[in-house]
């Protein structure tokens, strides 16, 4: 990971390729793989890696949340929804495959189910700013402007720098005034 975190894709790529050729069966070089091609979008090698690394360890959380985090790349938002499912079979405690699976829900128009899915996340981490966040944009879509405005309050408070926070909570003030006649 040090070439990649380097931004060294390229040796990244090759190291990871040449562990690979020495030791097939350890799953992990294929994850790490993966997340180099999804950092340079190159969703279908990206698929490949996580996938194998599946096949490797079936129970390898990290890579079924990144395998689901592809897919949506690729607007598969099913296999998406499909992959942090079994991600959180694995590890109930997953918040960030149900924050994940969330999101997917959204793009699908499901807001419940992502609210639900965002709720659980904060339920087992409560300074998950992204979730409070995320979930403020769902309630937002169902025109729940208080909720939204109270989750774009706490995702604030938990990350004082996050300017889409601020400024979809301004919105939803908006909405709230004109919902009020103001």
């Amino acid at each position: 990971m040090a070439y990649h975190n380097l931004g060294q894709s390229e040796n990244a790529l090759a190291d990871y390729s040449r562990g690979i050729e020495m030791n097939p069966k350890k799953a992990y070089f294929y994850y790490n793989r993966g997340v180099v091609y999804s950092d340079l979008e190159e969703w279908d090698k990206a698929l490949i890696d996580y996938t194998k690394a599946i096949e490797i360890n079936p129970k390898y959380t990290d890579a079924f949340s990144n395998r689901g985090i592809t897919y949506g790349f690729l607007g598969q938002w099913g296999k998406s929804i499909a992959d942090y499912t079994r991600a959180i079979e694995i590890d109930p405690a997953f918040s960030r495959a149900y924050s994940n699976r969330g999101h997917a829900y959204g793009n699908l128009g499901k807001c419940d189910s992502a609210i639900s899915d965002y709720s659980k996340a904060i339920a087992i981490d409560p300074n998950f700013s992204s979730a409070y966040y995320n979930r403020g944009i769902a309630y937002g879509y169902l025109g729940q402007w208080s909720k939204a405005v109270a989750d774009f309050s706490k995702s604030i408070e938990l990350n004082p720098n996050f300017p889409d926070a601020y400024s979809n909570r301004a919105l939803a003030y908006e909405r709230l005034a004109d919902k009020k006649g103001l």
